[in-house]
């Protein structure tokens, strides 16, 4: 399983939850372990992602802050570990946190632990997180709902706006890096950009100035170029995310194809609102065209 690099950015407990995908080792930042730690296990902040009993996003926040479990003594296990008054000052002043304390041995110590949200819409809608530490690190090993599906306003979005045989890909994209498959999670993707540059080819065809055997000698930035006119503005202006993505196939590590996915999904999807913007002007283009038509045909003055 692999493991980060501890020097870089340690991700947030918002992004633990929601972003990260499962069984990725997160190693814990030397001198900050038990501030790494607590920031996930004992989260006092509300998170903001999909709901799938609302089937809208909402606002989830947990029940131990709402019953003061965690300003009170009480028989969870890490209360006998530390003082109370040290996980209130960790609670309000995080970067003061004294990574000396006693609750840093039970911080390294190795076990599992279960953090559960409500939605505020409905209190009975819930979603639970299960993380593990162990080697002084820290990972994911369990949630539900799903990631692929605490995404689901967007990630539905993005499948209507895909032709079957790419929905699945987007879907399968999404299912891999949320189970900690990098390289394979960047195929499905590089998959979809690819057809994306089909389907401009195939409209350029159509053109009788097209020069086709020109294009089969040109690698795929210069077929991106020579697409320009047929392609979504994105694509054309950042035509390196195909070369990022190959990059990703051929020669990154798992890590790096797990850490880069959210950005270039993130591309992926801006490319797919150009297209639709596009797809939507041009329907609105035909309708009131029409419309002007119909005005001028029954109008003597027009």
């Amino acid at each position: 399983m692999s493991k980060n690099d501890p020097e870089n950015d340690f991700p947030t407990a918002e992004q633990f939850f929601v972003d990260e995908p499962l069984y990725r080792a997160v190693a814990l930042p030397p001198g900050r372990f038990a501030t790494a730690v607590f920031q996930v296990e004992f989260y006092t902040g509300s998170l903001k992602t999909y709901c799938t009993q609302c089937e809208e996003d909402s606002i989830f926040r947990t029940d131990r802050v709402q019953s003061g479990e965690l300003t009170r003594p009480h028989r969870r296990p890490h209360a006998a570990c530390f003082p109370n008054p040290e996980v209130t000052r960790w609670r309000t002043r995080a970067d003061e946190f004294d990574e000396t304390s006693s609750s840093c041995e039970y911080a390294e110590e190795e076990r599992s632990f279960t953090v559960e949200f409500y939605c505020t819409r409905e209190h009975r809608h819930r979603i639970y997180f299960c993380f593990a530490v162990r080697d002084k690190t820290l990972q994911k090993v369990g949630q539900f709902p799903s990631l692929s599906d605490l995404q689901g306003a967007t990630f539905e979005r993005y499948r209507r706006l895909l032709p079957k045989p790419l929905a699945s890909a987007y879907t399968r994209a999404i299912n891999l890096h949320a189970h900690d498959v990098g390289a394979g999670s960047l195929v499905y993707l590089r998959r979809i950009l690819e057809a994306l540059l089909e389907e401009a080819h195939d409209w350029a065809k159509a053109d009788n100035r097209w020069d086709e055997d020109t294009y089969r000698r040109m690698r795929i930035p210069e077929r991106i170029k020579a697409l320009a006119s047929f392609l979504p503005p994105f694509m054309v202006e950042h035509a390196k995310v195909y070369s990022i993505l190959s990059l990703g196939v051929h020669e990154l590590s798992e890590e790096q194809c797990l850490q880069h996915f959210p950005v270039l999904r993130g591309a992926i999807e801006l490319i797919l609102d150009d297209r639709n913007a596009k797809r939507e002007r041009e329907k609105r283009e035909r309708e009131i065209k029409a419309a002007l038509g119909k005005i001028s045909s029954t109008s003597k003055d027009v």
